[in-house]
């Protein structure tokens, strides 16, 4: 019987030994389970701050896209205004080129008047050019230039002052004895001068002489 009480008793010993070994595991799984707890609570809010971090962030990001949108929006249209005030500012420089150019017409035109006179023998044709005109015309477009050249002389469709400004290799005689609209008759149109600054291109003489006797007809 007391054999059976030491041996109960010693059971009893082991089992409590048993208990407290696995209350001691317990209360360590419980320790790790609690400190992973506060590691994923620590983790959320670390995963917590990054999300406010990266939601400022984006939100700054945005703010600074829409920044640079603008300002391409206000560099585009600087350009804009940069190539209409370019066009302006060109457009000027061309009027005032155009403008000097027509001076300069002018300019010759009246220094042909100074060297030649301005009478009523400009209307007609004189016996010096009438010879000139003779003997550079062949005989088959004699009638041609000679009617070309009285319409010419009686239009002001040609310019003399300008003819004069773009043509420099003329010599004095022209200026002098003979005349530019002659000069143009005789040389210039086959030369491909032009005898206006509307003109950009020279007909032939048979369609000029319909284009003048029209532009006569319409006065």
């Amino acid at each position: 019987m007391a054999k059976d009480i030491s041996s109960l008793t010693n059971e009893r010993d082991s089992l409590s030994e048993d208990v407290s070994s696995l209350t001691s595991e317990r209360d360590s799984l419980i320790a790790d389970v609690r400190s992973r707890d506060s590691s994923i609570s620590s983790l959320t809010s670390e995963r917590d701050s990054l999300t406010k971090d990266i939601s400022s962030l984006t939100a700054e990001r945005n703010s600074l896209i829409e920044d640079i949108n603008n300002k391409k929006s206000e560099l585009n249209s600087l350009r804009e205004d940069f190539v209409e005030l370019h066009d302006v500012a060109k457009l000027s420089f061309d009027q005032l080129a155009v403008k000097d150019d027509i001076i300069s017409d002018k300019d010759n035109e009246l220094d042909y008047y100074k060297n030649h006179g301005f009478s009523i023998k400009d209307k007609i044709l004189t016996p010096v050019e009438y010879s000139y005109l003779i003997l550079k015309s062949q005989n088959k477009e004699l009638k041609l230039n000679y009617d070309l050249f009285k319409l010419i002389k009686n239009c002001n469709w040609f310019n003399r002052g300008y003819y004069l400004n773009n043509n420099k290799d003329l010599s004095r005689l022209w200026i002098n004895i003979l005349s530019p609209e002659l000069h143009y008759v005789c040389h210039g149109i086959d030369e491909e001068r032009l005898p206006n600054r509307e003109t950009i291109y020279n007909p032939n003489k048979k369609e000029l002489l319909r284009k003048l006797k029209y532009i006569k007809n319409m006065k």
